[in-house]
């Protein structure tokens, strides 16, 4: 099953390299022309070794974001000047150029020191103006540190195995009702 599933997905990778190419970057929608996103998602080639797209889809990608970049960062898509931080990241880490991933992050810090509205750092604003649009410290912020994840992989350093079988079954209520 996971050999089927692996080579549909090359099948589908396959149909959307030709689909949605646009001269400079790949579309948001295969039928609308013109138009883009980020595509974060490509860090995961990384991170699971994946190997389903090309390498230049990333490079094609990256250095159409630059062109795309405003005052605090890319924006998610075409539709808006709204973007992701954690999501943006994701972008500057499958960056093999450190010149390009550098500008994508220091946009991210940018906004981190300069945002007009001082609260605990937010991952979704408008890169135009650095306004906050309500996310506020939360979990997803991890994201940020997924660099650090490809460059020096924990998952090798953990022993995932039990010492013995859990003796634990379902769930076990410790509250006592008499």
């Amino acid at each position: 099953m996971f050999v089927f599933n692996f080579l549909f997905s090359i099948k589908k990778a396959n149909y959307w390299i030709k689909t949605a190419r646009d001269p400079n970057d790949y579309r948001l929608q295969y039928d609308l022309p013109n138009t883009w996103s980020q595509k974060y998602n490509l860090i995961y080639q990384s991170i699971l070794s994946l190997n389903l797209f090309p390498s230049d889809v990333a490079k094609l990608e990256s250095a159409y974001y630059l062109s795309k970049m405003l005052d605090f960062g890319i924006p998610l898509d075409s539709r808006s000047n709204l973007t992701k931080g954690d999501w943006t990241s994701w972008v500057a880490a499958f960056n093999d150029d450190q010149e390009q991933s550098n500008a994508i992050i220091g946009k991210l810090y940018k906004f981190g020191n300069e945002s007009p509205d001082r609260i605990p750092y937010s991952d979704f604003y408008n890169v135009a103006n650095g306004h906050v649009l309500g996310f506020r410290a939360r979990p997803v912020m991890g994201g940020l540190f997924v660099r650090a994840l490809l460059e020096s992989p924990l998952a090798g350093d953990f022993d995932f195995k039990a010492k013995s079988p859990s003796k634990r079954r379902g769930r076990v209520n410790k509250c006592n009702t008499q």
